[in-house]
């Protein structure tokens, strides 16, 4: 059995330029967490208990939801404590 490597009947048809930049820009989820981050300026903290509720908002449920919300309410004793 022979194989070849390309079809030499095959037409390669050149790509448009939209094309070719959107393969080379940032994807989707990217240009979204570009977009936040741009809008927002806030504190990483922030940045993460917004995209906890946004995924609970898709009806996605996180075990980090559970996970940060019991560290901040440590956090706030600890603050607490402290005072």
């Amino acid at each position: 059995m022979d194989v070849a490597k390309d079809d030499p009947a095959r037409e390669i048809l050149p790509y448009a330029d939209e094309d070719i930049a959107a393969v080379k820009g940032p994807g989707m989820v990217q240009a979204m967490l570009q977009g936040e981050e741009e809008s927002e300026g806030s504190s990483s903290e922030d940045g993460a208990e917004a995209l906890i509720k946004k995924l609970e908002a898709a009806g996605l449920k996180t075990p980090e939801a559970k996970k940060y919300e019991e560290a901040k309410k440590a956090a706030a004793a600890k603050k607490v404590a402290q005072e």
